[in-house]
């Protein structure tokens, strides 16, 4: 009868065990299994998409199966079976929804850790009511059935001590992950930390807890049992470390929400002035030429009247009606874009310096205008304070928006003074917006360069497309 209830736990286990990985992955990745869920927690401007419920489903069933194959195997360890859920879950990340495998990488590592630590807790617990448990052993009129019986009892209260313990841990962690995050390498590397720390120090404390001399073998809590009573505190300090870590990501991830909305709100309202601005500018304009020309054909009538047409032809031959007034130009078709060039190019203008720009955006990119506007926006304005301060003559800055897809590159280049020739490229471009730059760059899994050369700065933005 042990037996089977021996059996019957293991099964159980395995898949309670398997179901918090599982769980764990829909907290962290976005799922195609509820759409409104997904619709209402993922960021349509994070790179990637929503994993599709076949694609999780088939990576459910064939982690489910692997575990179990792995548990009928008699030598299976704890990190044989960990190594099932990685040869399984990495690569299919890596064929079937690659854009999440940070995040993939992380699921994993926090699944690990939290199986390590609970081993800590698990095991003084079992110290404590195994002895309990086998105190009539010297008297039992069958040793064998008696220890049958209450090693099957340990056992099965272990594994779901093991449940237990990993269902808790996973509450607080629910609560910290309101939303799905888009995990980058950099968070990947600060979020891991705690994790391989917990796997790490398990792993230690698993291949001493039993040492042989000279034959015969030491259990260290026998030895030391001041243990059972530090390793479960130092599971716990383990655990907070991966909590705090991840409240720390989400909360950093809540405060660049928070500081892009205000910058989107703040660029879209001066977008909205400046364009309002510029209306009221032509709107001048147009009724200045208005008035040229209607004064035109009053002396044009005039001569008419007169029948002077020789001077008449003579005066129609001089008429020069100045329409390069009106100088408000459509460069890309997207409202804050032109708005934003237009306004660089007549700051660059009073200052007498010439950008030859060649520029164009395509919505179908799936990079948002208000990210374009951003580096437009810094680049030329870098470009710009470098030109004034340039002694040459060819005070010429060249701009181009270009698209080799998947790729979409953005290049701003200028000449730059010769008495900061010996000034490095971080020293002469440091605080000048760059960071924003490079933080939308690593968003859309792009990257920015600045180098010097013949003269003359060259500052690379490339971003991926969103296609």
């Amino acid at each position: 009868m042990i037996k089977v209830l021996l059996s019957a736990f293991g099964y159980l286990g395995i898949i309670a065990k398997v179901a918090v990985f599982l769980y764990l992955f829909y907290l962290f990745i976005p799922l195609d299994l509820f759409a409104k869920s997904v619709n209402n927690n993922f960021d349509s401007r994070k790179r990637a998409t929503p994993v599709k419920k076949e694609d999780f489903l088939s990576m459910a069933i064939i982690v489910m199966l692997v575990q179990l194959i792995l548990w009928q195997i008699p030598a299976t360890t704890f990190p044989i079976s960990v190594l099932g859920i990685i040869g399984v879950a990495v690569p299919f990340s890596l064929i079937r929804f690659k854009d999440h495998i940070t995040e993939t990488i992380y699921v994993i590592s926090l699944w690990w850790c939290l199986r390590s630590v609970s081993f800590f807790i698990i095991n003084t617990l079992t110290n404590w009511y195994s002895d309990y448990l086998m105190k009539d052993i010297l008297t039992a009129s069958n040793v064998e059935e008696y220890v049958e019986v209450r090693t099957g009892i340990i056992q099965i209260s272990v594994e779901i001590m093991y449940v237990c313990i990993i269902v808790l841990a996973i509450i607080p962690i629910k609560k910290i992950v309101k939303r799905y995050e888009t995990i980058d390498w950099n968070d990947l590397a600060y979020l891991l930390v705690p994790n391989i720390l917990g796997i790490l120090i398990t792993w230690i404390m698993i291949s001493i807890i039993i040492i042989v001399v000279d034959g015969t073998p030491f259990i260290l809590m026998d030895q030391k049992p001041e243990l059972l009573f530090i390793l479960p505190i130092l599971a716990l300090l383990i655990y907070l470390g991966t909590v705090v870590a991840l409240l720390r990501f989400v909360k950093s991830q809540e405060a660049k929400r928070t500081q892009q909305l205000y910058f989107t709100e703040h660029l879209e309202k001066e977008a909205f002035e400046n364009r309002l601005q510029e209306t009221t500018r032509v709107n001048e304009q147009v009724r200045s030429v208005k008035h040229e020309i209607v004064n035109h054909f009053a002396n044009i009538k005039a001569l008419v009247d007169d029948g002077q047409y020789e001077a008449l032809a003579e005066y129609i031959t001089n008429l020069d009606v100045d329409i390069s007034k009106i100088d408000s130009i459509s460069f890309t078709g997207n409202a804050i874009i032109d708005v934003i060039l237009n306004d660089k190019m007549a700051k660059a203008n009073k200052q007498d310096i010439t950008i030859n720009m060649s520029v164009g955006f395509n919505d179908a990119w799936g990079i948002q205008a208000y990210d374009i506007g951003i580096i437009i926006s810094n680049l030329l304005d870098n470009a710009i304070k470098a030109v004034q301060d340039y002694d040459g003559a060819d005070k010429i800055i060249t701009f181009s928006i270009l698209s080799k897809s998947p790729v979409i590159i953005i290049c701003c280049e200028n000449p730059y003074s010769d008495e900061n020739k010996n000034q490095t490229e971080t020293q002469l471009w440091h605080g000048l917006g760059l960071k924003n730059i490079e933080s939308i760059a690593n968003r859309y899994n792009g990257t920015m360069r600045v180098e010097g050369k013949n003269g003359r700065f060259m500052n690379t933005v490339m971003l991926k497309a969103q296609f």
